[in-house]
C-alpha cells in the first residue's frame, strides 16, 4: 500500500493585518505611560501658550507670529513623536529583549514598523487637533474653511509623520545602549527644530544656518 504524501499548507501572516493589531497594542502601551502622554501632548501646548503670549506681533501683512508658530509647533510635534520617540524607544526595546522575542514569533518585521507608524500617526493627529484648538480659542487662529484645505492638511501631515517615522527608525541604530539613547537623540532633535524656523522666523536666522536647514529640514511657510 502506497501512502501519498500530504502537502502542508504554510500559514503566511498578513503584515498589514498584524500591523494594525500591533498599532493598537502600541497605542495602549503609550497611553499607559503618563509621562509620555504628558510630554507628547502638553509640551507643544505649553510652548504655544508661552511664545504666543510673548510674541504678539505681525511678521507679515495679515499674518501674526502665533499663526506662523502654530505651523511650526505642529511640525515639531510630528518630529518629537516620530523621530525622537522612536529613536529612543526602539533601542530601549532592543536592550530589553523585546525585538529578539518578536523576531522569534511569526509576526513579520514589517508589521512591527506598521504598528509604530500607526501609533505615531494617531498621536500626531491628536496633538495637532489640540494645538489647533488652543490656538483658535485663545490666539485668534483662523482655521481652513474648505474641505480641500483640510484634506491638504491631512495628507501633508501623513507624509510628515511617515518621513519622521522612517528617520526615527533609521536613527535608532545610532545609540548603542537604550539608556543612552535620550542623550544621543534629544540634542539632534532640538538642533533641527531651532535651525528649521520652528521657534523663530526662518528668514531671520543667519544665512549659514538657513543653508544647513534647507538641506536637512523643511521650513514652515507663513
Amino acid at each position: 500500500m502506497t501512502v501519498m504524501p500530504v502537502a502542508t499548507v504554510r500559514f503566511r501572516p498578513n503584515p498589514l493585518r498584524i500591523g494594525l493589531l500591533r498599532g493598537g497594542l502600541e497605542l495602549k502601551q503609550f497611553f499607559r505611560g503618563r509621562e509620555s502622554v504628558i510630554f507628547s501632548f502638553l509640551f507643544p501646548i505649553l510652548l504655544l501658550v508661552i511664545f504666543g503670549a510673548i510674541f504678539n506681533f505681525n511678521i507679515a501683512p495679515g499674518v501674526k507670529f502665533t499663526q506662523y508658530f502654530v505651523t511650526g509647533m505642529i511640525a515639531a510635534a510630528q518630529l518629537t513623536n516620530g523621530f525622537q520617540t522612536l529613536a529612543i524607544q526602539i533601542p530601549i526595546e532592543r536592550d530589553g529583549g523585546v525585538l529578539k522575542r518578536l523576531a522569534g514569533s511569526p509576526m513579520p518585521p514589517a508589521a512591527y514598523f506598521i504598528g509604530k507608524f500607526i501609533m505615531v500617526y494617531v498621536i500626531g493627529l491628536i496633538s495637532t487637533a489640540a494645538v489647533l484648538l488652543i490656538a483658535t480659542l485663545f490666539f485668534g487662529l483662523h482655521l481652513p474653511t474648505s474641505g480641500s484645505k483640510w484634506l491638504t492638511l491631512l495628507w501633508v501631515t501623513f507624509l510628515g509623520v511617515l518621513a519622521c517615522t522612517l528617520c526615527g527608525i533609521a536613527f535608532s541604530s545610532v545609540p548603542k545602549e537604550g539608556k543612552r539613547a535620550p542623550a544621543v537623540v534629544t540634542p539632534v532633535a532640538l538642533v533641527l527644530q531651532f535651525i528649521s524656523g520652528v521657534f523663530f522666523v526662518f528668514t531671520d536666522l543667519p544665512k549659514w544656518m538657513q543653508q544647513i536647514a534647507a538641506i536637512l529640514t523643511a521650513q514652515p511657510t507663513p
